[in-house]
């Protein structure tokens, strides 16, 4: 997770403005995963569990 900062120091550009956005599009990137794993994939994985307990229980 912490791995932009090193990114952004090896990305070969020479204007500050563009390492500035290169870090803040890391960190977007890092916040859209972070949002995604745990608004999506844990409630995702949690229901299909209970279907496919129930799928179980039932047959």
């Amino acid at each position: 997770m912490n791995s932009d900062g090193v990114s952004c120091l090896y990305f070969p550009f020479n204007h500050k403005f563009n390492i500035l956005f290169l870090c803040i599009y890391h960190r977007l990137v890092d916040f859209i995963l972070f949002f995604l794993h745990f608004f999506i994939v844990c409630p995702y994985s949690y229901v299909s569990n209970i279907v496919f307990m129930n799928m179980f229980m039932l047959a």
